[in-house]
């Protein structure tokens, strides 16, 4: 009996002492599943296909529609009155969200999950240099490095011999690219609205990004009810949930915790996908190299600035400074 108390005890302990990274390894989980949820509505080779989620053919324009729809009403329902407010610079903000968000969905459509994924990784790169021209903020000899390394990665999987002639992954790519862009603007628009809710502007993103694809998807095969709702699951666990756990675990993690733990992201991405799609979604060597150089180059930026916080250490809040801390992660 007093083992079992003692072993209760631990267990207790650390999740008292890991409840913050454990919670931001779970939102990171739940942010890995989109290239899962769009090849299960997309493909008809998917081992789920037989079941009818890929019954009715689905652009992706829909996809990004419903899951930012889902997304803002279920984010909705935890605003308060007091933080709305308005700044000139969600117009910008907004519209790169909606084009990182209909950008990224088209390129997981069009080519593989892995190499969407990691291409979109290459925002924290777009930040550094959109951060000295809008800020002044000049990057260190390190985040140089960095972006070297990581715009090789980059070149490897762009510029992917086994993929010569296949106009759609080679357009794909290019999507993903910017969708790394428009996320980085996103990133700094956020820096320069500090002091506004990032609840408030999220949901704003959102309902902007559902706003401007309307007009599009009028036209376009409306989804059966298994697909309807898959959607809806895709823009309250994948989108919409993720944000509450990141939010509530941001508060007690330094930048360098946060910032490695989200890398779990674009590592479990491809994976989810394979195991939906294991025809189509393997990744060749050019991806898997290419994948390991952006992602190292993130996790050099942020190893170098500090050492992992000790369970018996006081963790002090995240710095909001966006640029600094750059950890909210991608779409």
């Amino acid at each position: 009996m007093a083992h079992g108390c003692s072993v209760k005890s631990v267990f207790k302990s650390f999740l008292k002492a890991y409840r913050p990274h454990l919670g931001l390894a779970l939102a990171a989980l739940l942010w890995s599943l989109s290239g899962a949820f769009t090849k299960l509505l997309t493909r008809d080779d998917s081992l789920f296909a037989p079941l009818g989620f890929a019954e009715v053919p689905i652009d992706p324009l829909h996809i990004a529609f419903g899951r930012t729809v889902a997304g803002a009403l279920f984010l909705g329902c935890f605003l308060k009155p007091q933080l709305l407010t308005w700044q000139w610079a969600m117009i910008p903000t907004a519209i790169c969200f909606a084009l990182m968000n209909a950008s990224y969905v088209t390129a997981m459509v069009m080519g593989s999950a892995a190499n969407a994924v990691l291409l979109q990784y290459t925002s924290p790169f777009w930040l550094l240099l959109g951060a000295f021209w809008l800020f002044g903020d000049k990057p260190k000899v390190g985040e140089l490095l960095a972006l070297l390394v990581g715009l090789f990665g980059v070149f490897l999987i762009v510029f992917d011999p086994a993929t010569e002639g296949e106009i759609s992954r080679w357009e794909a790519n290019v999507l993903a690219l910017a969708s790394g862009f428009f996320f980085a603007g996103v990133v700094l628009g956020l820096r320069r609205m500090r002091g506004v809710s990032p609840l408030f502007l999220t949901v704003i993103n959102m309902g902007f990004a559902a706003l401007v694809l309307t007009p599009f998807i009028r036209e376009l095969p409306m989804p059966n009810y298994l697909q309807t709702v898959t959607i809806i699951l895709y823009g309250i666990l994948q989108f919409g949930l993720p944000y509450l756990l990141t939010a509530s675990s941001l508060k007690h993690l330094r930048p360098v915790e946060a910032g490695l733990i989200m890398l779990l992201e674009p590592m479990l991405n491809p994976i989810w996908a394979w195991l939906v799609c294991p025809a189509t979604e393997s990744m060749d060597g050019n991806t898997l190299w290419g994948g390991l150089l952006i992602l190292g180059a993130i996790a050099f930026r942020y190893v170098p600035t500090g050492c992992l916080v000790r369970p018996n250490e006081p963790r002090p809040a995240l710095d909001q400074n966006p640029n600094r801390s750059q950890n909210t992660p991608p779409q």
